[in-house]
């Protein structure tokens, strides 16, 4: 027996089930709900407009489980007059979490996925993104109850059409609705695949050369996967109805958000050339200035550095060198150390040449290098 969805692009109202397949339905929505949940509670601070995304499955959460009550209940179920209610709400809600998912795919697209595309598709693209919304509402709108009866034969309540007339009205209008839908999430996937063909191809040229850079994909390829996985479930929608072909779309539905949630988690690719570092660095020197005051006065003075101190006997040789108040002793040869002093100054009045300063890093006394080359003649 066929399984007919009357609204068919949400996958809701799906009639002629049994208790077991009903609830069978149920389950990867089930699933769905905590991938929504999740999304939220981890990207709440960072980034609000995954709460499109969250709200839309927690909304058709709602609803799969109001059609699954209203399919398990028998008080519900036989009562046409309650049963009629249940589904008119979930007929006329059911444009709600498409227009969620619409309206994240357009902002999430427009601002992550258009940057890299030449200007003149940027702008028609983003006309097509947003004008496509409201048309899609409409057609799931008016498919949702166009030429559909509710009535009892016999003991069951029964919603179907009450002419040939009426379902194929209906069907022109699904098959509108569905195709919009599809082209939609599939002009949104090839935004997302450009991107993701760019970050490859960068990817590539970045192994092939020398340069300090890396680019890391990172959830761009799950989230590209998911918003295909998201068109194809629409796609399905053509097939004529079964259970099978109803359940397989469910699952796909659920495949699609997660590997879109994952995605979105994990981050789209990023370019690792240093530039964060230089940023940090600049910003560090506006917050943090009092550094470069603090290392001046050890650049303009050594005697503040960390060098160890000349002795008192040194500095006084030299400062009187310099200022002529003591005439300066002439060393032909290297002092010796004295335990402590481990810096000698050699000055040649007669030679006119500037003071020499020797520093010596070891006690040891190693001879001159002229000395030890002397010493192999």
């Amino acid at each position: 027996m066929g399984t007919l969805c009357l609204s068919q692009a949400l996958i809701l109202r799906c009639e002629s089930l049994t208790e077991t397949e009903s609830i069978a339905l149920f389950i990867p929505t089930a699933v769905e709900f905590l991938f929504a949940s999740s999304l939220i509670f981890r990207t709440w601070d960072s980034d609000r407009r995954h709460i499109f995304l969250t709200f839309e499955g927690w909304i058709y959460f709602a609803l799969a489980l109001l059609e699954l009550l209203s399919h398990i209940i028998p008080a519900v179920r036989d009562d046409l007059a309650v049963f009629k209610v249940i589904d008119i709400v979930i007929g006329a809600l059911s444009s709600i979490p498409l227009l969620l998912y619409t309206i994240f795919l357009c902002f999430f697209t427009c601002t992550e996925f258009l940057d890299g595309i030449p200007q003149r598709l940027q702008i028609s693209g983003k006309f097509m993104l947003i004008t496509l919304i409201p048309v899609v509402i409409v057609f799931n709108e008016v498919a949702s109850f166009i030429g559909i009866t509710h009535r009892i034969i016999g003991t069951t309540v029964a919603v179907g059409f009450s002419n040939p007339q009426n379902k194929t009205l209906w069907t022109i209008f699904t098959d509108f609705d569905l195709g919009f839908i599809t082209v939609y999430q599939a002009l949104n996937f090839s935004f997302a695949f450009f991107r993701l063909a760019k970050a490859f191809l960068e990817q590539q040229r970045i192994e092939s050369s020398d340069t300090d850079e890396a680019l890391l994909i990172k959830g761009t390829g799950w989230v590209t996967l998911g918003i295909k996985l998201g068109a194809v479930e629409s796609a399905i929608g053509f097939v004529p109805p079964q259970f099978g072909v109803v359940l397989a779309r469910r699952i796909l539905r659920f495949l699609g958000r997660a590997l879109l949630i994952i995605g979105l988690l994990k981050g789209l690719d990023v370019s690792e050339d240093f530039q964060q570092v230089r940023e940090e660095i600049i910003a560090g020197k506006r917050e943090r200035s009092f550094r470069g005051s603090r290392l001046r006065p050890l650049i303009s003075d050594p005697r503040l550095s960390t060098f160890r101190q000349l002795s008192p006997g040194a500095i006084q040789a030299a400062s009187d060198a310099f200022r002529g108040k003591d005439p300066p002793r002439l060393f032909s040869s290297p002092v010796p150390m004295v335990p402590g002093e481990r810096v000698t100054i050699h000055f040649n009045a007669a030679s006119g040449q500037a003071p020499t300063l020797e520093m010596r890093f070891s006690a040891l006394d190693i001879p001159s290098p002229t000395e030890i080359v002397e010493s192999v003649k």
